[in-house]
């Protein structure tokens, strides 16, 4: 199933957010991966969801403090290791769509969309992924320099009628939200406007199948095993 997008890999059997993750998702059949983005002290893109390391390495402190060198030292629920945003990209080239979350940090400047560009152009990526962020100044700055071919999206918990005005303005072209505001309203809206629409905080076979009998809906999920529909491996 080519809509179903996982989150920060197959994050609920492995540390998240690492490349063994990505990895075992991608053995799954599932070609759209989910992962977020913060920079290192040197400006680095890393993976990592927290501003801070402290939930899920051995270290102790805001991932800006570090450099790629001392994330590097850091162990990820004991045995994995953080990776640098090129080290994914090269990986999944071809393989599967990065949907890539820049994470809204006290630390979230323009450099951060101009570092992650810079990634993309280097490696080739830019029709492989998509960026999306809460910070919506962040994706409008990052269209504006960015190749028109470069996919980017809005992140806001729940839809409001000035969400839906700025992404026209924009040229916005995929909105994600919470699953708690699914509606039928909101669905119709976004076919009508082209837009695709993402649901995250989708915790079972029930919800996954509501939002999947729209075509131009996709869900992001942790778990992988026992979903309602097989990956297509062809996709």
């Amino acid at each position: 199933m080519n809509r179903i997008i996982a989150h920060r890999g197959f994050s609920s059997h492995y540390p998240e957010n690492t490349m063994l993750a990505f990895q075992e998702a991608f053995k799954r059949g599932c070609r759209m991966i989910e992962l977020d983005v913060q920079l290192s002290l040197d400006n680095v893109p890393v993976v990592i969801h927290d501003e801070k390391v402290n939930r899920v390495t051995n270290g102790n402190g805001f991932v800006h403090t570090f450099t790629l060198a001392e994330l590097r030292e850091l162990k990820v629920m004991g045995t994995e290791t953080i990776p640098t945003l090129k080290e994914v990209l090269n990986h999944f080239k071809g393989k599967a769509q990065l949907i890539i979350e820049l994470k809204k940090t006290k630390r979230m400047e323009k450099k951060i969309e101009e570092s992650v560009l810079a990634d993309l152009v280097e490696v080739g990526s830019l029709t492989d992924v998509q960026v999306i962020s809460f910070d919506h100044d962040c994706i409008d700055r990052l269209k504006k320099i960015a190749p028109s071919m470069l996919a980017v999206g809005y992140i806001q918990r729940k839809p409001t009628k000035r969400l839906f005005r700025r992404m026209e303005d924009q040229r916005i072209s995929s909105v994600t939200m919470n699953y708690l505001f699914f509606s039928k309203r909101v669905v119709r809206k976004c076919k009508r406007n082209g837009y695709r629409l993402v649901f995250y905080n989708v915790t079972n076979v029930k919800q996954i199948q509501r939002c999947l009998r729209y075509p131009h809906v996709y869900v992001t999920v942790k778990e992988l095993n026992n979903l309602p529909y097989s990956f297509n491996i062809t996709d």
